[in-house]
Parts: C-alpha cells; structure tokens; sequence
C-alpha cells in the first residue's frame, strides 16, 4: 500500500510541475451561473482555484487557476486571460477556455 501511495506522490508532483506552468484568469457572470450551474461545474471541475474574488460591480466572480486547458507560461511572464465560451451543439452544451487578446 505505501508503495501505491508513493507512485501517487510521484505522479502528483509530474503533474504538479506540468498545470503549474498553466496558469491563467477568467471571469464567470453571475448569469452563467445561474442559467449554466452544470456547465460551470463542469468548468470548475477543470481548474485548480488559487484565488477567487466577488466583482460586485460587474455582478462577476474572478479566478486565477491552474488548468491544462491554459497555455504554458514560461517562467517570469504574465498569466493570460481566458474566457469561457458556451455553445450548443448537437442538443448539448459545450464549453472550452478561449485566450483573450
């Protein structure tokens, strides 16, 4: 058993090394969340939040977070900005992080 839990360890920190250099920030409307909550789940379930901030004004959540949907960033540079883009297809609803410009 403990070497099972070794192997985990050492897979939890590849990885780790790997999503830590994907780092990045969106936003999710307090709408989307209302009209969406599973396919903000879904996108929640993506990410590692390392931050979360109410944006009252713009009726808004902010996150920064980790995900392997994000780009890697090299070391010392600026995490981007990404936006969530829901889309029906097939009678279904889609989602996927779109980088910001």
């Amino acid at each position: 058993m403990e070497d099972n839990l070794n192997k985990l360890k050492e897979e939890g920190i590849k990885y780790y090394q790997d999503i830590s250099r994907r780092f990045g920030f969106f936003e999710i409307n307090h709408k989307s969340i209302k009209f969406y909550p599973k396919v903000i789940q879904e996108v929640m379930g993506s990410c590692i939040i390392i931050r979360a901030e109410d944006l009252y004004i713009k009726r808004a959540i902010s996150y920064h977070a980790f995900s392997k949907y994000f780009e890697k960033i090299p070391e010392g540079y600026m995490a981007n900005e990404y936006e969530i883009i829901i889309e029906e297809k097939e009678n279904e609803l889609k989602w996927s992080f779109r980088k910001k410009e």
